[in-house]
């Protein structure tokens, strides 16, 4: 799809122009951005959704968070 970038038709299509591209994007995040209640319904962590199950477990333990927190605090 990149590659499509050097399109300028397909380029005016998708956003307008290259630099709208950012906001086009921001446009589609938007709507994600704009629904915290999927994480509620679903029991889902949207920050953590897209990784393995294994992952998504291990990142989910409240003192791996904890762990997690405190190194970023200390820096």
């Amino acid at each position: 799809m990149a590659r499509n970038l050097n399109h300028l038709d397909y380029v005016e299509i998708l956003c307008g122009s290259l630099g709208d591209l950012p906001a086009a994007f921001a446009r589609l995040d938007a709507v994600n951005r704009d629904k915290p209640t999927v994480a509620k319904h679903t029991g889902t962590d949207p920050e953590t959704a897209s990784l393995s199950t294994r992952d998504r477990k291990l990142v989910r333990i409240p003192a791996l968070q904890q762990v997690i927190t405190a190194a970023a605090l200390s820096r």
